[in-house]
């Protein structure tokens, strides 16, 4: 995949196919119509069916590049394969575009994905992934050696996911980033068995300020030009005169989001973090400040995107149970505490219990769920039709931490205030 991805930084500097608009079509229906070869009905039938109202947006901003993308996907890239797997992995592509990932990227991303048979789920993590990264401060070319070594080690996507949060974080905390990640993925080659000690070694030895350790080779990105055009006879594809690279020093889009209202509730307290930040000041913390059971849920505005992960620390009384949901503007639940997308995890002493890295590699089990919760959190269900649980870990545990991972649907992903990154 490093060839690809290399070669494939400059190879989306070039038209996907050969048709083009007269006018600037109105949807992506419109775009494939007018590009795709007449015979093409299997394939727009099977883009229409998985993109559903993606199909209808209008291509403005980044879409007119996710658009392009996808009618590569279609054409040439994914050329011969199974109709509902080519429009899969276009949809893939369509969103990691959309959401602020690098064009030339998810295009390598992409064509290995067709050619090694990856599942598009996959492909569509590692472009989001992308997006979520540089969005912090984390730059391309170490975003793209977390996806390729993902892609050479097999990495399960717990592996993935603690990597990059760890990267996020160095790139809050104002970390070097190459030395940072250079010594994170150092260490992985060697043994990626348990990413959250790696990655929580770093933080603490960059703390500290940047230690002298050594450089990383780093996968060249993009490729050089003269190194990596094609040349007319290896690509029909090619024109004479090549579009300008892409200036990836510009700044870069966020994934997309959903604005919401953030509520919650624990019996007795609980200290709540969202990616590694807490909601609201926790002084002192949840270990020993006051019983906060009787008081009404606490509340916050946020942008939930998919992959975001939420860590909870908290301490029971009498009563016990956390609650949380997360409403968008019209109310809509769009995540919840359930047990489902919540886990108990065991960190140990670990100071950095909050981050997302420190849950995925901790110990974990299912959650318990309270039957009868504290009448805060049955008031506050109660207004969003007592669809989330109170959950926690075993209810002989006085204290306990828990994390949940976001998973958005297409619905509120589609309602109005949905920030796309454009």
């Amino acid at each position: 995949m490093r060839t690809i991805i290399v070669i494939a930084a400059f190879a989306t500097l070039f038209p996907a196919a050969a048709g083009t608009a007269s006018a600037a079509p109105r949807n992506l229906n419109e775009y494939l119509k007018e590009n795709l070869p007449q015979e093409s009905g299997a394939l727009l039938r099977a883009v229409s069916e998985k993109f559903a109202d993606y199909a209808l947006e209008s291509l403005s901003g980044r879409k007119q590049d996710a658009a392009k993308e996808v009618l590569a996907v279609l054409a040439s890239i994914c050329q011969g394969q199974d109709p509902a797997r080519a429009a899969a992995v276009a949809f893939a592509a369509y969103r990691g575009i959309s959401r602020g990932a690098d064009v030339a990227f998810v295009d390598a991303v992409v064509r290995h994905g067709c050619d090694a048979g990856l599942d598009a789920d996959t492909l569509s993590g590692w472009a989001s992934g992308f997006a979520q990264m540089t969005s912090n401060k984390v730059p391309p070319e170490v975003a793209v050696e977390l996806v390729l070594l993902a892609d050479e080690g097999h990495w399960t996507w717990d592996t993935f996911n603690i990597v990059k949060w760890g990267l996020a974080h160095g790139g809050k905390k104002g970390y070097s980033p190459k030395k940072y990640a250079g010594y994170i993925f150092a260490k992985l080659r060697q043994d990626a068995s348990a990413p959250g000690r790696t990655v929580a070694d770093a933080q603490a030895l960059f703390a500290k300020g940047e230690p002298d350790v050594p450089d990383y080779a780093f996968a060249k990105y993009p490729a050089e030009p003269e190194q990596a055009q094609p040349k007319p006879e290896q690509d029909r594809r090619v024109k004479a005169e090549p579009a300008p690279a892409p200036a990836l020093s510009a700044p870069r889009a966020k994934p997309a989001g959903v604005p919401v209202t953030l509520y919650w509730h624990m019996a007795d307290d609980a200290d709540v973090y969202l990616n590694g930040q807490p909601l609201r000041d926790y002084s002192p913390s949840f270990q020993s400040r006051g019983d906060e059971a009787p008081r009404p849920a606490f509340s916050t505005s946020a942008v939930l995107s998919s992959g975001d992960v939420f860590t909870v620390g908290g301490r029971r009384g009498g009563s016990y149970g956390f609650m949380l949901i997360a409403a968008d503007a019209s109310g809509r639940v769009v995540f919840m505490s359930d047990s489902q997308a919540w886990k108990a995890y065991t960190p140990g002493d670990r100071p950095d219990w909050f981050n997302p890295s420190a849950a995925l590699d901790s110990p974990t089990k299912p959650v318990s769920v309270q039957a009868d919760p504290w009448y805060p959190q049955k008031e506050l269900n109660a207004k969003f039709q007592n669809k989330a649980l109170s959950i926690w870990d075993s209810p002989a545990e006085r204290f306990a931490h828990l994390y949940g991972v976001v998973t958005l649907d297409e619905a509120a992903l589609r309602a109005p205030g949905t920030q796309s990154g454009e």
